[in-house]
C-alpha cells in the first residue's frame, strides 16, 4: 500500500521528466499527422470537405416548405370569373332535365311550348301573350305609367301623384288615374260602420194639455233633470202653439185628444177611460216632425251612428241623418240611420253624384 506522503513525494521528484515525456509525445503525433496528409489526393479532400457540409446543411434545415401559389391562384380566377351552370335547352332538356312541356287544351296531353297545333290531337292550341313589362319592378306596368304621367324607370308605387289621398299602386289596382284628382278609388271602401247604434232621447216629456179660452190650449212640458221652481222635482215649460219649448230647439205645432178603455189590473175586468193624447212637435235645426204621446218619457229623436275612416290616420264621425261628412273632399250625405233586424245600416249619398251606397254591420 502507497500512502499519500510517497506518492507527493514521487511527483515533487520527477516533474522534469514527465514535462519532457508530454512533448516528445506531442512532437510524434504532430509528425504523423503531416505524413498522412501528405499522402492523400486533393480531389478527394475537396469532395470529402464538400460532403461534410451537405450533411452540416441537412441538419441545419428548419422543416418550413415553400408556399404552394397554386390554391390562391385558382380562388382568385374563380372569383374574378365564377362557374356558370349551362342552362338547358327547353326544346332538348338534359340528362338530369326534361324537356319544358304543356297540356293541350283537348286532349291534355303533353306538348311542346310554342305549339300552334297539337301534335296527338291536331287541335289549335291558344296564343301565348308576354307579360307587360315593368322595368322598376314597381307592380306598375310600363305603359300605365307612361300613360298617365309617371315614372317607369322609377319606384313610385307609394307616391301620390295627384294628392287624392290614393297611392298610385292603389289606383293603379282600381284602374283609375293617379294623375287625376276626380279620378280615384271610392273612399267609402275605407269607411266602415261601428255598432251598437246610439240613441238620443228627449230631454222632456208631454205632461198635460189645458184649454184656454178662443178654443185654444196651454202645452205642459217637463223636464224630470231639471230642477223647478219651489224645489219642485222636473223643469216645467208652459207653452202655446208655435211657440219653442223652454230654450231646447223644438216647437209645439199641433195636439190631438185621444182616449181608449183599458181594463184594470185586479179589478174583476173593470174597464177605464185612459189619456192617449198626442202632440206634434218640430225641431227648428232640421223641420223633423215628432209625435208625443202624453206621459211618453225618453223619446227617441235620433238614432246616431259611429263612422271610422281608416286612410292614413283615423278619422271618427257621430252622425245622424241630414250630417254631411267630408272625405277628402268628397262629401256625402247621410240618408239614413237604421236597424234592420240584428243589423246597423247607414244609407250615405255622393252630394255630387248623388250615388247612394249602404254600409251595414251586425248590432252587437
Amino acid at each position: 500500500m502507497i500512502n499519500r506522503g510517497a506518492s507527493e513525494s514521487f511527483v515533487s521528484k520527477q516533474w522534469h521528466w514527465l514535462v519532457a515525456a508530454g512533448a516528445f509525445a506531442l512532437v510524434a503525433g504532430a509528425l504523423v499527422f503531416y505524413i498522412s496528409s501528405v499522402d492523400k489526393n486533393p480531389d478527394e479532400e475537396a469532395a470529402s470537405t464538400l460532403r461534410r457540409l451537405d450533411t452540416i446543411r441537412a441538419k441545419t434545415k428548419t422543416g418550413v416548405k415553400a408556399l404552394d401559389m397554386q390554391p390562391y391562384t385558382r380562388a382568385v380566377k374563380n372569383f374574378v370569373s365564377p362557374q356558370k351552370l349551362t342552362e338547358v335547352d327547353d326544346q332538348r332538356g338534359s340528362y338530369l332535365v326534361s324537356a319544358a312541356r304543356v297540356y293541350c287544351e283537348l286532349c291534355q296531353k303533353p306538348i311542346v311550348p310554342g305549339s300552334d297545333i297539337c301534335s296527338f290531337c291536331g287541335k289549335e292550341q291558344p296564343k301565348v301573350v308576354a307579360a307587360p313589362s315593368d322595368t322598376d319592378n314597381d307592380g306598375m306596368t310600363d305603359d300605365y305609367e307612361k300613360k298617365h304621367s309617371l315614372n317607369p324607370n322609377l319606384d313610385d308605387r307609394d307616391l301620390d301623384l295627384d294628392g287624392d289621398g290614393f297611392s298610385n299602386y292603389e289606383e293603379f289596382l282600381a284602374k283609375t288615374d293617379p294623375s287625376g284628382k276626380l279620378s280615384h278609388p271610392d273612399y267609402l271602401d275605407s269607411l266602415r260602420l261601428e255598432s251598437p247604434l246610439r240613441e238620443t232621447v228627449l230631454p222632456f216629456y208631454f205632461e198635460k194639455v189645458l184649454p184656454i179660452p178662443g178654443g185654444k190650449y196651454r202645452f205642459y212640458f217637463r223636464d224630470p233633470s231639471k230642477k223647478g221652481a219651489y224645489g219642485q222635482k222636473g223643469l216645467e215649460y208652459k207653452v202655446l202653439q208655435d211657440q219653442e219649448i223652454g230654450k231646447t230647439g223644438f216647437i209645439v205645432k199641433s195636439y190631438e185628444k185621444k182616449s181608449e178603455r183599458r181594463t184594470i189590473k185586479g179589478g174583476n175586468k173593470m174597464e177605464r177611460e185612459i189619456d192617449i193624447s198626442e202632440t206634434t212637435i218640430e225641431r227648428i235645426a232640421d223641420k223633423r216632425i215628432i209625435v208625443l204621446r202624453v206621459g211618453e218619457k225618453k223619446k227617441p229623436v235620433d238614432v246616431q251612428a259611429k263612422l271610422v275612416y281608416d286612410r292614413r290616420g283615423i278619422k271618427e264621425f257621430i252622425v245622424v241623418p241630414g250630417d254631411i261628412i267630408n272625405l277628402n273632399g268628397a262629401k256625402y250625405r247621410i240618408k239614413a240611420v237604421k236597424r234592420a233586424s240584428k243589423e246597423a245600416i247607414v244609407e250615405l249619398e255622393d252630394v255630387l253624384t248623388k250615388e247612394v251606397k249602404t254600409l251595414k254591420t251586425l248590432e252587437t
